[in-house]
């Protein structure tokens, strides 16, 4: 291969044209996404300039691309050693720590780039959904609004914005902040699944449909729409239109998990409990630590009379998640149906401690007080979902249910 005129043995002045050159060479096949031939070209600008810094800095940034984070981090932190008063070098280093679940050192070169320049909105945005990822919410908020009085408007500030504020359970607010970034970017499909994701949270539920159905006008197999829409369906009782939502996402892209843990939820509603076992199966094949779907498997082998698998799944969700209220109802529902009522209620105490305000537990709660004949507890666990959640059909399905086998039929 004839060599790059940047490797032929010349004094620094004389090789300086060809190096640039070389290295936009580089750049242009990266560009293009002739990835194989840009990392060649790259690797020979170093072998001519082993300091060039943007060499370095470039081939860290294609290793990025790749998910090669060792090497990555590498050559960005040759270029920021070579080259420490960069902004843009400290900030793309510290996105590679965040790729790598390393976030206080990404937060760190985030703080570097800022000193250079505090105006570097870039660096602020990445720097809070850092914070935003180690939950650190508030300080999440106070950085994406430092991002906004400095770029108004920015996609980046607002989706991080909007996703601290909800959080923090502000909702009010995060609603105007995502009414304001549907305004802007219209077109954004993160803007509205994380405005549709919140909207369910809240058990706005039909606005949460519109909104997911807005997104899919745009992207029509976009998976995390697909979730949300399917999750609010199934909140309105619509399980079998969910069902086919999910399974739309699953066949769009097999090996996401959350969709086949929504159809196992659906199987669940709709009483087809061994294919809920199933689904709930592949989620945690691509998930292995996926504990909410060791809860609905929980949830499945107990209807289909598994419960010794049963009680390994409730166990194994409490295991993997010992905060989440769901886990410990799932392992108090499998404790009463082995007679082993001391244990049951300590669960569920545990539950209740986790989360005195979740309608899904209150209403978990009324199905354990139903299977045990306990109608008046059944009723007053079922009436305090519906308070927290007055809106949620499906809950007041459950109280309709409890009337009816209480006898109470008006």
């Amino acid at each position: 291969m004839t060599k790059h005129p940047a490797l032929h043995e010349q004094d620094d002045e004389k090789y300086e044209l060809p190096i640039n050159e070389a290295i936009e060479l580089a750049r242009g096949h990266h560009i293009a996404g002739n990835f194989v031939l840009a990392e060649r070209t790259y690797h020979d600008v170093l072998r001519a300039a082993p300091d060039n810094p943007t060499a370095n800095h470039l081939l860290g940034a294609l290793h990025y691309q790749f998910g090669n984070t060792q090497q990555a981090l590498h050559y960005m932190k040759a270029s920021v050693d070579i080259e420490p008063n960069e902004k843009q070098y400290w900030s793309n280093y510290g996105s590679v720590f965040y790729m790598a679940k390393r976030h206080d050192e990404a937060i760190e070169c985030f703080d570097k780039a800022l000193a250079i320049d505090s105006s570097h909105f870039e660096s602020l945005n990445r720097k809070s959904l850092a914070l935003w990822q180690q939950e650190k919410f508030e300080e999440a908020e106070a950085v994406a609004r430092e991002s906004l009085s400095i770029a108004a408007d920015n996609l980046d500030g607002l989706i991080n914005l909007g996703l601290s504020l909800a959080r923090q359970k502000k909702f009010k607010d995060a609603n105007e902040v995502w009414e304001r970034a549907h305004e802007k970017y219209p077109s954004d499909v993160r803007v509205l699944s994380n405005w549709s994701n919140m909207l369910r949270e809240m058990y706005h539920l039909k606005q949460a449909e519109t909104v997911a159905r807005k997104s899919l006008e745009i992207v029509p197999d976009d998976t995390d729409a697909l979730n949300n829409l399917g999750c609010a369906l199934r909140d309105m009782g619509r399980n079998e239109e969910a069902l086919e939502i999910f399974t739309k996402a699953t066949d769009t892209r097999p090996k996401n998990y959350q969709a086949h843990y929504n159809k196992a939820l659906s199987f669940y509603d709709l009483g087809r409990y061994e294919e809920a076992v199933i689904a709930a199966k592949y989620a945690i094949d691509f998930k292995e630590d996926y504990s909410d779907a060791y809860n609905i498997l929980g949830y499945a082998l107990v209807e289909i009379g598994e419960f010794s698998q049963a009680h390994y799944a409730a166990q194994r969700a409490v295991q993997l998640n010992p905060d989440n209220a769901e886990s410990y109802l799932n392992l108090a529902d499998v404790l009463y149906l082995a007679g082993t009522f001391d244990d049951g209620h300590a669960a569920l105490k545990e539950a209740l401690k986790r989360d005195p305000d979740n309608p899904r537990a209150y209403s978990k709660l009324s199905s354990i007080y139903e299977r045990l004949d306990e109608a008046d507890d059944a009723l007053w666990a079922i009436d305090k979902a519906i308070e927290l959640a007055p809106d949620t059909p499906i809950f007041l399905a459950r109280k309709a249910s409890i009337l009816h086998i209480s006898n109470n039929i008006e």
